[in-house]
């Protein structure tokens, strides 16, 4: 158990002091551990082939959502920049070990173009910063 010091506090009068005394109760729940968002597959940099797609699993708390969007980057003419199209916003939720996947299907883009992947957890009222992946095009 801890303790923290006795205070004193300076008198209003000639009464007696008053002392503070600040305890931690026995038995206090713990703080809850920090939900964690861990991408595991594919390994980096993550590289999308537009005939195949892209399958991205990873590792969070048992049953929590996986909020995921993905936005597609075209490149940019020169002097200009480029502006981002929403290509998929999907939540699935992990399964009982904390596994989750998340699939980026056939995709037909212009050539040049990458994707940028958000990903964020939520257990209750708990979540994770945002996570952001980029993906690049397959050369060739």
């Amino acid at each position: 158990m801890m303790v923290t010091p006795v205070v004193p506090l300076a008198p209003a009068s000639a009464q007696a002091s008053s002392q503070v005394v600040a305890t931690r109760a026995m038995g206090a729940a713990p703080a809850p551990p920090r939900l964690l968002l861990e991408v595991l597959r594919p390994s980096f940099p993550l590289r999308l082939d537009p005939r195949g797609g892209l399958v991205v699993e990873g590792r969070t708390a048992p049953h929590a959502l996986v909020q995921a969007r993905v936005d597609a980057v075209p490149p940019a003419p020169a002097g200009r920049t480029s502006v981002a199209q929403l290509l998929m916003e999907e939540t699935v939720q992990a399964d009982a070990d904390g596994n989750f996947r998340i699939t980026l299907g056939l995709q037909r883009a212009m050539r040049g173009t990458r994707y940028e992947i958000a990903l964020r957890a939520t257990d209750g009222a708990q979540s994770t910063a945002e996570q952001r992946l980029l993906v690049l095009p397959v050369q060739g």
